[in-house]
């Protein structure tokens, strides 16, 4: 008998391994334990502590030096957070134009320009 196609078989297996080869880290998750993923339900979407690492990690100055603190990527994470989106493919895109473009954070330390966009690039 034939096996039926499935989303997971042809679309997150090779999407996960495409990441996996451009450099970035998989988590395997556990359908019973969210604690597993760094989640204290399953009813958070966003890896929250590895979001905010990774933010002032990527957003960096000219001299590859991070410019967010704590206070403004939580700012990046929480507009996130708050999608304004009815629909789950209306949020999926919400939030990729956001990551794409770019959040506004203000707050910045002195010498930088006041306000930034931080982007997942």
């Amino acid at each position: 008998m034939a096996q039926t196609p499935d989303e997971k078989t042809y679309v997150e297996i090779p999407f996960v391994e495409q990441l996996t080869r451009m450099g970035w880290d998989h988590i395997e998750g556990d359908i019973d334990v969210p604690y597993l993923t760094g989640r204290e339900s399953f009813r958070e979407v966003l890896l929250k502590d590895q979001l905010r690492k990774a933010l002032k990690k990527i957003n960096v100055d000219e001299e590859g030096n991070p410019w967010l603190d704590d206070d403004t990527a939580g700012q990046v994470v929480s507009r996130l957070e708050r999608l304004n989106a009815p629909r789950l493919m209306e949020a999926n895109k919400a939030a990729f134009d956001l990551i794409v473009s770019g959040v506004a954070v203000s707050g910045i330390g002195e010498g930088n320009r006041g306000n930034h966009i931080s982007r997942g690039r």
